[in-house]
């Protein structure tokens, strides 16, 4: 059985919300960043009222990850790259 791409996105979609696993996606030149549904809930963020931007993310970094994470975007200036990392939501 072969699925189709909006079925496998929301299989996906599924499976990181249930084990509740954020992701982003960061385009280096333009400086553009899109963030998962997931992402947004685990930080705490209402989605159509807040635009992703580097600086956001990087205050909910883990900070035993945040050298990695500034390392990581200097490369990704060079080539297309994943990572992980721990992230959080700020308490108010």
């Amino acid at each position: 059985m072969k699925l189709d791409t909006s079925t496998q996105i929301r299989q996906l979609e599924k499976i990181h919300r249930i084990a509740g696993i954020g992701y982003w996606i960061y385009t280096y030149n333009s400086n553009e960043m899109w963030w998962s549904n997931i992402t947004y809930s685990i930080l705490g963020y209402d989605t159509p009222n807040f635009t992703p931007n580097r600086q956001n993310l990087i205050k909910h970094i883990h900070p035993e990850d945040l050298e990695f994470f500034l390392v990581s975007l200097q490369q990704m200036a060079k080539q297309t790259m994943e990572i992980e990392f721990r992230f959080f939501k700020m308490e108010n």
